[in-house]
């Protein structure tokens, strides 16, 4: 799932061009989440629910990646994990203190800082 901006766009086109396709996958769906905060996302989890997925890709913003979580939960979408590639929203600190326990078992990547020691 994406964000349905240039953001989320452009990061949608950059991973699908460097992940290889899997041979096992049973399905793949694109399905993008409303841009406008506090939409309803239960078409978008219902959609992915139903395509038996075994995890989320998910490129967010914090109150769509808020929104989501909570939308899983209500509709008991367990998937083995939830990823961002560096996107915002699941590694704010905010994410964690509204969601409490539903944030645990996400993956986020996000740059670094190298730190040199002197």
């Amino acid at each position: 799932m994406h964000v349905n901006d240039t953001f989320g766009q452009g990061m949608t086109k950059a991973i699908g061009a460097m992940l290889p396709q899997p041979r096992s996958c049973r399905s793949r769906s694109s399905n993008r989440s409303p841009t406008t905060p506090g939409q309803d996302l239960t078409v978008e989890v219902s959609k992915a629910k139903a395509a038996n997925a075994d995890f989320l890709l998910l490129v967010c913003r914090l109150n769509d990646a808020i929104i989501l979580r909570r939308e899983m939960v209500k509709q008991r979408w367990q998937p083995m994990g939830i990823v961002s590639p560096g996107s915002p929203g699941m590694y704010e600190e905010q994410y964690f203190k509204t969601l409490g326990k539903l944030s645990e078992y996400s993956i986020s990547n996000v740059p670094g800082t190298t730190r040199s020691r002197t």
